[in-house]
């Protein structure tokens, strides 16, 4: 809700600047007909219904520019939402995230000293700030429920009218005309007028009718009840209301001679003697009748030069509202996503863009008062150049920076290092490295990546493959390193986890052609990368070592299974091993099912999601089946009197989540204990907690419980 309520007060923002505009012409042109500021008022209605504008030259006002930004949420965006780019910064990691913070946080109060004032302001603000939002809401509601409580005491009032003709009824209950509805707008009038007076108020209801005005005033309602701190939205809802009855007297007097015009004023003024007020989002009320009676009598005709000098002054303020400076935009807005693919004569100029956001960015994320003692990039070069994946070369920048400031306790959120400074490096996504496309005359800036984010190397060959990540996830190349033959061999952990290893042929295919560990994916569907440390590219490197195997001087990666195997070896200790053979990339990107054993150890609910958490100790679960692996564990078969051992060389527990969006299945063995019955997450959370040292089986697909199930009962300690 916080995000609304941000949005609310940015676009309320924006809305005062235009009421502030419409109120100096609304002065200016005060002689004016009073449909033209009317339509300005409906304008306004819009651009708060639809707050998009479009990018034009020829607009030098950029109202976006009138907005503020809560920088105390998080990370800075620039690093972590990249689109596409940071699959795994969704709300799953976050979720994980909060579980060890929260848990370092714990450790933190016992074993170190924190900054205590700076926690008790942080959680303060928090707290006004959701004060705010509830305030903000409980005024909508309360607006709201009023207009619609209105709106009932006067559909109350109308049971006993009658119909005159077509949609114009009579009442004797109320004193003025109005018109009510929403899909059939009805014209309601005074049973007590007389035969002139009832035709001018008819006349004018229809005018409402016709233009539409019933809507135009509820849709209106709605926006002050969403803004209704906002003084200027009243006025202007108050304005606005002028101006439609005084527009639309103008359209009834338009075609009536000078004693007719008398006696409408006359049936104003008679309306206004014992006028009761009538009060609903979709019925009008008539106020301000001495300024309607002047208007009246005062009112004429303008020339058609008036009118055309009025309605070029309509469509310049409408322009301004629903466009927004594109050179304004082009010099100012330089976060990643605004300058990505715009073209440089220098890519310094491209650095010094995103160091500018940086440092905004820092100074966002710090307390007022910080003194800056020392900014500036530091180091800016051209380190790598690689062809073959676009047209032209892809130039790689590495970008050093360092912000240091007075006091390093004033800045919040962001890591600092021992000299007080903060530096490039973005806390545990590695170091940045710019992007640019060579086109000769100009630099296309294509965006970052972060060495090291999935392991990578300075080397040549690890920024390269950083590259093919970066290019992958924008759409730019296909999903896979090397084209051609492809194996996929699938791995299980001994708790359960599955991966899976993408084997490609890197020089040529066929059975003379070397295999290569192209890409590998975690149990939870991360994609990570066999990183090499040389200073040659992927193709030279990999071409060397098919003229070794042509000379016969190095076959060991001619046969795919081997390759996998030793890959295996060097990354897992406990391994089941099985390929899967002529597959298509699309099954190596499958997400593995993962299914873990092991014990609930607690249940938990933490006050920042509404997940609940599971802390689970996975283990191995053994059967006669498993000959092989009870043999390197030597135990007896004989030992599996119940038919099953459970292996527990570690009770660190893992956090698997819960997540309230998905459909995930429990179950528990029935009275019998050998069947499985379905109940609710509820239900299952109270019953694990009086069945902690039962066994429980979670099926896993990515981050996603599917289910799960109580295995048995009776446990057999190993």
């Amino acid at each position: 809700m916080s995000r609304i309520f941000l949005e609310i007060i940015n676009i309320s923002l924006i809305a005062s600047f235009m009421i502030i505009c419409i109120l100096f012409i609304r002065l200016l042109f005060k002689k004016a007909p009073k449909k033209y500021s009317y339509i300005l008022w409906i304008l306004l209605l819009t651009r708060l219904f639809i707050p998009i504008s479009f990018e034009t030259s020829l607009n030098p006002i950029n109202m976006d520019k009138i907005r503020i930004t809560n920088h105390k949420e998080g990370i800075n965006e620039l690093d972590l939402n990249k689109e596409g780019e940071r699959e795994h910064n969704d709300i799953r990691f976050r979720d994980r995230t909060e579980i060890r913070e929260h848990k370092e946080e714990e450790f933190t109060r016992e074993g170190k000293s924190i900054n205590n004032n700076k926690l008790t302001n942080t959680i303060s603000n928090k707290r006004f700030s959701i004060k705010l939002e509830y305030l903000w809401l409980m005024g909508v509601i309360i607006l709201l429920f009023n207009g619609i409580l209105s709106n009932y005491k006067l559909r109350k009032k109308l049971k006993n009218i009658n119909l005159l003709y077509d949609n114009v009824y009579e009442s004797h209950c109320i004193n003025t005309g109005f018109v009510y509805g929403f899909f059939k707008p009805m014209i309601v009038i005074p049973s007590s007028l007389n035969k002139k007076e009832r035709e001018y108020i008819i006349a004018h209801e229809k005018i409402h009718v016709k233009r539409y005005d019933y809507i135009i005033k509820l849709l209106y309602s709605i926006i002050l009840s969403l803004h209704w701190f906002n003084p200027f939205i009243w006025l202007a809802f108050r304005l606005m209301s002028k101006d439609m009855e005084l527009s639309c007297d103008e359209a009834v007097l338009k075609d009536l001679e000078q004693n007719k015009k008398v006696e409408y004023a006359e049936t104003l003024l008679s309306m206004s003697i014992s006028e009761t007020r009538i009060s609903s989002f979709l019925a009008f009320s008539k106020k301000d009748t001495k300024s309607r009676i002047k208007n009246a009598l005062e009112f004429k005709n303008r020339s058609t030069w008036v009118r055309i000098i009025l309605i070029i002054i309509v469509i310049i303020i409408g322009f301004f509202m629903f466009t927004k400076s594109k050179q304004h935009q082009e010099m100012t807005n330089d976060s990643l996503y605004e300058i990505e693919n715009r073209e440089f004569k220098d890519p310094r100029e491209a650095a010094d863009l995103l160091f500018k956001k940086e440092y905004e960015t820092v100074l966002n994320h710090s307390d007022d008062g910080i003194k800056i003692l020392e900014k500036g990039i530091t180091h800016f070069e051209k380190i790598y150049s690689y062809t073959g994946y676009l047209n032209g070369d892809i130039d790689i920048y590495k970008w050093e920076y360092k912000i240091k400031a007075e006091d390093p306790e004033m800045f919040n959120v962001i890591e600092y290092q021992e000299d007080n400074s903060i530096t490039e490096e973005k806390m545990s996504l590695g170091k940045p490295l710019l992007i640019f496309k060579n086109n000769g005359n100009t630099h296309k800036f294509m965006g970052i990546i972060y060495l090291g984010e999935r392991g990578g190397n300075e080397t040549k060959i690890g920024v390269e493959i950083e590259l093919i990540d970066f290019l992958e996830n924008k759409g730019l190349k296909a999903k896979e390193t090397f084209t051609g033959n492809h194996h996929v061999a699938e791995y299980k952990l001994r708790e359960g986890g599955s991966y899976k290893i993408l084997l490609s042929q890197p020089a040529k295919e066929g059975e003379d052609g070397i295999w290569c560990v192209d890409r590998w994916m975690d149990n939870h569907g991360m994609m990570y990368y066999e990183y090499i440390e040389s200073e040659l590219d992927l193709k030279t490197y990999y071409n060397q070592i098919q003229g070794k195997a042509d000379a016969g001087k190095d076959k060991s990666r001619l046969d795919y299974k081997d390759v996998a195997l030793n890959f295996i070896k060097n990354n897992a200790k406990d391994y089941d091993f099985d390929y899967s053979l002529n597959v298509t990339l699309e099954d190596f990107y499958t997400l593995p099912v993962n299914q873990y054993y092991g014990y609930i150890m607690e249940t938990k609910k933490y006050e920042w999601s509404e997940n609940n958490f599971i802390d689970f100790d996975k283990v191995e679960f053994l059967t006669l089946e498993d000959k092989e692996r009870l043999h390197d564990l030597a135990i007896d078969e004989n030992r599996l009197a119940d038919g099953y051992y459970i292996n527990n060389p570690t009770s660190y527990p893992d956090s698997f989540i819960i997540e309230k969006d998905k459909d995930t299945k429990f179950y528990v063995l029935d009275d019998s204990g050998k069947n499985n019955k379905e109940i609710g997450e509820k239900d299952f959370i109270e019953y694990v907690k009086n069945n902690k040292n039962n066994l429980y089986k979670i099926v896993e697909i990515g981050f996603d419980v599917i289910e799960i199930r109580e295995i048995t009962t009776a446990v057999s300690e190993s």
